[in-house]
């Protein structure tokens, strides 16, 4: 039995090597011509997930189009996280681009989740041409979850330019709850270049209640 079953085993043993040798240059491929995937190679790499370590530029490429293609991205985005080996994340913001708000929103949930610094200043662009409620305010804490105070004023700064109180005070609410007893200094940073009274106002009650 041994003697029969070793060829058979060395045969699945080459045709796995073969179909993620295939599949490494088939994502190699899109890498370069900075394609999103299609849905043969999708099946193909889910199928491979959890034995193919991809590098940060093919885990970048495959969610990015996982999301592009309107499928679900958590369960490769969980893969890739046990493998600690980063995830390139320009794939995935050119998605923010998409007329798709929920590929947007996706894109941006993601971001997220991956929280890179080189996403802040895209992600601040995007604020200003963003229209769907929802997705501005994930935009917010995104950038606020992490937790660099540069980029909390740039958001401030940012909702100034294009004149959304509303979404200012919003802002400031959500970042209240979200350093809790260190947010006094963030607040009284947004402060200081405040002109509006109406904000002003709002930080001052929330700095009473901090």
């Amino acid at each position: 039995n041994r003697v029969l079953r070793e060829p058979l085993w060395r045969i699945l043993k080459l045709h796995q090597f073969e179909d993620r040798k295939m599949l490494r240059n088939i994502l190699g491929n899109f890498i370069v011509n900075e394609m999103f995937l299609d849905e043969e190679t999708l099946d193909l790499a889910e199928r491979w997930q959890d034995r193919l370590v991809m590098s940060k530029e093919e885990m970048g490429i495959t969610l990015a189009s996982l999301i592009a293609r309107g499928r679900d991205w958590k369960s490769l985005f969980e893969t890739a996280n046990r493998f600690e080996r980063g995830i390139d994340i320009q794939p995935i913001l050119k998605l923010l681009y998409s007329k798709s708000e929920e590929k947007r929103k996706n894109a941006i949930s993601l971001l997220v989740e991956i929280n890179d610094k080189d996403m802040i200043n895209p992600l601040l662009l995007h604020l200003k041409e963003e229209d769907v409620l929802e997705i501005k305010d994930l935009v917010i804490q995104g950038i606020g979850h992490t937790g660099k105070k540069r980029a909390i004023i740039a958001i401030m700064n940012t909702l100034k330019e294009i004149g959304d109180r509303d979404l200012k005070l919003r802002a400031l609410t959500f970042f209240e709850s979200l350093f809790g007893d260190n947010s006094r200094n963030i607040l009284s940073d947004i402060k200081e270049i405040e002109e509006d009274p109406v904000i002003t106002r709002k930080i001052d009650e929330l700095l009473r209640m901090a």
